[in-house]
Formats: C-alpha cells, structure tokens, sequence
C-alpha cells in the first residue's frame, strides 16, 4: 500500500530567511476515483492547502512540480485528468507561483527547478506533497547544492 506524507511544520519558525515552497505530484490519480489512490490523500492535500495559504499570505513564491508520465506508466500520464494538479491546489496566475513539469521521480532532474529556485531568491525550501518516501531522497541529494537547506 502506498502512503501519503503529511508534512507539518511550525510556521513561525520557518519564515527567518527567503523560503519556497515546492508542492510535489498533488495530482488528481492519487485521490479517490484516480488511477493510483494513495492512502489518506485527502490529509495529505489538507496539510498542503494550509502550507500554500501561509505562503500566499506572505507573498513566498510557490512551486509545483507535476509529473507528467507515459501511458504504458498507467496513472499521472500526461495530457489526462488524472495527471492534473488537484483543483483545491491550483496555482494561481501571479508572479510567484511556478509549475515545474516532470517526467521521472526526482524533481531536479532534466528540469528547471533548480533555476526557478535560484531566480526567486530561495534559500530554504518547504516541500508537500504526495509519494514523499520516493521523493524525499532524491530531493535531498540533488537540491543540497542548489538550496542551502531544505526544511522538513
């Protein structure tokens, strides 16, 4: 069975130094009726919604990573509903929030992540989002050199 994480941070404590935060895979297959069902997703997209809100409410810039897979893959492929970004997540049109397309696990890699990171200013990031046990290494790994911490 596959499991959701639900990050909770303390919000007064993370806000000392230019922060983003990066919404990973919060896409439609991994709720109920999707393709991939997680565990408790619908806690998981709670937690994200009140992170998002304390981002937008301090003008901190957003940046959503969605996963764009390939048919024979069987969920988040591209170009379906399943491999949209959830509606109660949905970027707005404003000049700090990103989309960052995807094709493979890690969110770096082959993408312009590390840029648009680079480009806002961000020191620290605050990472949500779904199939984290997969994503959470990876991010480590490949974000450590572009982003001085990464927060969890």
């Amino acid at each position: 069975m596959l499991f959701s994480l639900h990050l909770v941070y303390q919000i007064k404590e993370v806000f000392q130094v230019k922060k983003g935060l990066i919404v990973i895979d919060v896409q439609d297959d991994y709720f109920e009726g999707g393709a991939m069902p997680l565990f408790e997703p619908n806690e998981a997209l709670k937690n994200a919604i009140r992170v998002q809100r304390d981002f937008r409410e301090k003008q901190l810039p957003i940046f959503y990573v969605q996963h764009a897979g390939t048919p024979e893959a069987g969920f988040l492929v591209e170009g379906t509903e399943g491999a949209e970004i959830h509606a109660g997540l949905l970027p707005i049109a404003d000049e700090n929030e990103f989309i960052v397309r995807k094709t493979t696990p890690n969110s770096f890699f082959e993408t312009d992540l590390a840029e648009k990171l680079a480009e806002a200013g961000v020191e620290q990031v605050v990472i949500v989002g779904m199939m984290m046990r997969v994503q959470d290494p990876m991010l480590y790994l490949m974000g450590r050199k572009r982003v001085r911490k990464i927060c969890r």
